[in-house]
């Protein structure tokens, strides 16, 4: 278990979906790749074969699957809350990385300013 698995898990149930989105894994995983390494929100793609490689499935398939619960959280989640934690407000669905980018820079700002 990772070190923010717990807040990104809180974020994804707030914003509507739950752990049988088949993304939802993946989101995590990749939303914790990237606290963890922040040069890997630039390369998708590497965060894609990651993901896949710890689910033993095709970077296609996590590419996918993220965007569908992106669309889920848009069409029928929490965009309220989306837009809060992107800080504006959105006007179209955000792109997988945008998506991806928001969650972890949300979640490093909670924990950089959580009291010690």
């Amino acid at each position: 278990m990772g070190t923010y698995d717990k807040e990104i898990r809180e974020i994804l149930y707030r914003l509507g979906v739950n752990s049988t989105y088949l993304g939802f894994s993946y989101v995590m995983d990749c939303v914790g790749m990237v606290l963890e390494y922040e040069e890997r929100r630039y390369s998708m793609k590497a965060l894609y074969i990651d993901a896949a490689r710890i689910h033993k499935t095709t970077d296609r398939c996590v590419e996918r699957d993220i965007r569908n619960l992106v669309k889920t959280v848009w069409k029928s989640g929490n965009r309220k809350y989306l837009e809060e934690i992107a800080g504006a407000e959105l006007k179209e669905r955000p792109k997988n990385k945008y998506f991806i980018g928001i969650l972890a820079d949300y979640v490093k700002e909670k924990a950089d300013n959580a009291p010690v």
